[in-house]
């Protein structure tokens, strides 16, 4: 008698184990193609840098529209490149354009903040 009332129980645990599993594998499979909005930061990195210090902000926050599939690679290769040969030694203003930000075609972007930012340059110190 006392298996008779357990078969019950393990059944309907069964059961509800069964339609969570399910339903995630639904929810999963039908949001992962669903255009999402995030804002996420991505790093400033500079190149043609020969001989000097830069200092600036590391990250910037950008607004993307794109598959929830697309926005996390894209978390993780996004990049702002910013060329440091026309600037001159001191504290810069350097004005961000959406060309320098590098991001796939699957990924809109819609704003990024901050538009300008501040870049020191000083010329690396050789020691002997």
């Amino acid at each position: 008698m006392l298996q008779a009332v357990q078969k019950p129980r393990l059944a309907v645990l069964f059961l509800k184990c069964c339609a969570l599993l399910f339903g995630y594998t639904l929810w999963n499979m039908v949001s992962k193609h669903h255009p999402i909005k995030t804002i996420i930061e991505i790093p400033v990195s500079f190149y043609n840098n020969t001989g000097f210090i830069i200092t600036s902000p590391e990250t910037i926050k950008i607004k993307v529209l794109g598959t929830r599939k697309a926005v996390f690679k894209t978390a993780h290769t996004a990049a702002v490149h910013c060329d440091v040969a026309t600037l001159q030694e001191g504290k810069n203003n350097m004005k961000i354009s959406n060309e320098q930000i590098f991001l796939p075609e699957a990924i809109s972007l819609l704003d990024y903040i901050p538009k300008i930012i501040s870049v020191t340059v000083t010329t690396e110190q050789k020691t002997l």
